[in-house]
């Protein structure tokens, strides 16, 4: 006088369709992975550079950036050598740069100073 039941409720598994609508319910949830090209030409050689002040920028595209002091980084070789010319990093050199070159470099750098008349606490 039984009923007869499912065979996989009989063993207390539940039957696959469950598992096709939960999946489905958690595939809902999350967002697609969406990949960037990355900003730099992978032939170019890297250098690796330690970074002693945090520098910010902005990509051509928009997006930020932010190298953070203390950390170190893998860049491209010129621009760890402007890093490393204007004292934001310290690392090694890929070529000698005439004094020349080093004050074109320098001169587009921006020095914020704080002094005490110039610092409120409002």
């Amino acid at each position: 006088m039984s009923q007869a039941k499912h065979p996989l409720k009989r063993h207390g598994l539940r039957q696959p369709s469950f598992f096709r609508r939960k999946r489905a319910k958690e595939a809902k949830q999350f967002q697609p992975v969406v990949f960037k090209p990355v900003r730099r030409n992978p032939l170019k050689p890297q250098t690796r550079i330690r970074m002693i002040n945090s520098v910010h920028g902005y990509f051509r595209d928009g997006s930020h950036y932010s190298l953070t002091a203390g950390l170190t980084y893998w860049v491209d070789e010129e621009k760890a050598d402007e890093y490393i010319v204007k004292g934001y990093a310290e690392g090694d050199l890929s070529r000698v740069y005439s004094d020349d070159e080093v004050a074109a470099i320098r001169s587009s750098i921006t020095v914020i100073s704080l002094d005490q008349e110039g610092l409120t606490n409002g």
